[in-house]
């Protein structure tokens, strides 16, 4: 689903891309887990920005904990297609880069 290019521009951000691989998009993906990207800051909190696919929607969450108090799951949006949904990961991962120094 995430273009090669993006892919390594993501981990060469130190960014972990898990990646579904349905490539077609003229499919209808099944519901559930579709992509994930995290990654874990210096000081031991980690982000999760996932894209679920439910119903008729694409959603982008958010996992934001401590690797010793769990996460914190927030609805970050619900989108009509899944590249609407992949823009808005890759738009929020490059926010949480601004965020946090790893």
């Amino acid at each position: 689903m995430i273009e090669a290019q993006t892919r390594a521009a993501l981990q060469e951000r130190q960014w972990v891309v898990v990646d579904k691989h349905v490539n077609d998009v003229n499919v209808v993906p099944p519901e559930g887990l579709l992509v994930e990207l995290w990654k874990q800051s210096a000081n031991g909190v980690a982000i999760a920005l996932l894209v679920y696919h439910e119903g008729d929607q694409f959603v982008l969450y958010k996992d934001v904990g401590h690797a010793a108090s769990g996460n914190n799951r927030t609805n970050c949006g619900t989108f009509p297609t899944i590249n609407a949904a992949l823009q808005q990961l890759i738009a929020a991962s490059c926010s949480w880069d601004d965020t946090w120094e790893t």
